[in-house]
């Protein structure tokens, strides 16, 4: 799966157990997050697609500018929280921790996010959910399809954006904790 992943983004750097990445994170947050994310996660690290798309993992420090896994869902959920008392309509998904929650994964660089959706049938498929800021699309394929389909620029509408090649494929940002 990740090598078809590389095939756009280059050869992993980071290249951490991905067990040891995630069992502290997913045993506080009470979630389990699909392997072939988090295969990539690890692979890669923390960092930038083609300098738009912002990934965060979940061993880098919580501090400010850090790209946090666990930050980046506190920011998101409250934000989503605090918009759906305003008017239930502009968020339609459950939100981290509510049943059948989304938890965000990633961030666009003008601040759209990327969610992955836990199925409603225990031991379903995710999805993964991108929110424009205008509205709202979901995708029922794995996170290696979305990335690859993305990548290829067969998603409509287009999440990954090739700014006619001036940028890496991957750029590690930030830094992990062991």
């Amino acid at each position: 799966m990740l090598s078809n992943i590389s095939t756009f983004l280059g050869r992993p750097t980071v290249n951490r157990d991905v067990d040891a990445d995630w069992r502290e994170f997913e045993e506080n947050f009470r979630i389990s997050l699909p392997w072939d994310y988090k295969d990539f996660i690890s692979s890669y690290g923390p960092g930038r697609v083609r300098n738009n798309v912002i990934f965060f993992h979940p061993k880098s420090p919580m501090e400010s500018g850090s790209l946090s896994l666990e930050r980046e869902i506190q920011r998101t959920a409250k934000s989503y929280l605090d918009t759906r008392s305003i008017d239930p309509s502009l968020v339609p998904w459950p939100i981290y921790p509510e049943p059948s929650w989304v938890v965000p994964i990633a961030r666009e660089s003008r601040g759209s996010q990327f969610l992955l959706r836990r199925s409603l049938v225990e031991g379903g498929s995710y999805s993964l959910i991108f929110d424009w800021h205008f509205g709202w699309d979901e995708y029922q394929m794995s996170f290696t399809d979305f990335m690859i389909k993305g990548l290829s620029a067969t998603l409509d509408p287009p999440v990954f954006p090739a700014e006619d090649g001036e940028y890496p494929a991957f750029v590690s940002v930030g830094r992990i904790e062991e």
